[in-house]
């Protein structure tokens, strides 16, 4: 499988996701997809002829929105700007984040709180590491390969938590075969507001295992 075949099977995996999610609805669905680059999302998207989609891809990259924005069907426009800073619409249905590097995921998370999306899709790509960590601390072996595992699966770890203590109810799923791509955890997140699940991560957040960079 070469590297367009894989990155369809992703942007497929993704799309019925959003699918399910909309099923059945009478209004507009909108999904803001953020660090959409091209946006290999939204031909999965159009394939799928979900009733009533509305999408908004949005990249820093005034080049790559560019090229996205000329083959796009009249229900999609993208803007330019950083995830931070996009002008996004409140309480979007989805808001979704395929493979945005390293800290480009904590800013979609961001957004996502910010603007109680209703439900966020977010997979991680690659993970910023440290190059010196307080793992020494701990008496960690020093083998980069488990280092970076578990610097990795800390992160998202503590991504997950974020969510749950904003009000979300987060399920993680490798959404795609690891042939497709190593990076094949998605955080499937659905807003439901306070709940004793968020006071268990807001507390976890504050525990030293969380607390600290590794």
């Amino acid at each position: 499988m070469h590297a367009g075949e894989r990155k369809h099977e992703q942007a497929s995996a993704l799309a019925a996701e959003i699918a399910r999610l909309a099923r059945g609805r009478a209004r507009e669905h909108v999904v803001v997809d953020v660090a959409c680059g091209k946006s290999a999302l939204l031909p999965a998207l159009a394939k799928l002829a979900i009733p009533r989609l509305r999408y908004l891809g949005v990249d820093r990259d005034a080049r790559l929105t560019a090229l996205a924005q000329r083959d796009a069907p009249a229900w999609a426009a993208f803007e330019t700007a950083p995830i931070a800073r996009a002008e996004l619409p409140a309480r979007p249905d989805v808001l979704c984040a395929l493979h945005a590097c390293g800290p480009a995921t904590d800013d979609a998370i961001a957004r996502a709180i910010e603007l109680r999306a209703r439900h966020a899709l977010i997979v991680p790509c690659c993970h910023r590491r440290p190059a010196r960590d307080a793992l020494d601390g701990l008496g960690f072996p020093r083998q980069a390969i488990l280092r970076g595992r578990f610097h990795d699966a800390m992160t998202d770890a503590r991504r997950v938590l974020r969510l749950e203590a904003a009000g979300f109810e987060v399920v993680t799923v490798e959404f795609v075969p690891a042939g497709a791509t190593p990076h094949n955890l998605l955080l499937r997140a659905r807003w439901v507001g306070a709940t004793a699940r968020a006071e268990r991560a807001k507390m976890a957040l504050c525990a030293p295992l969380f607390a600290q960079e590794f």
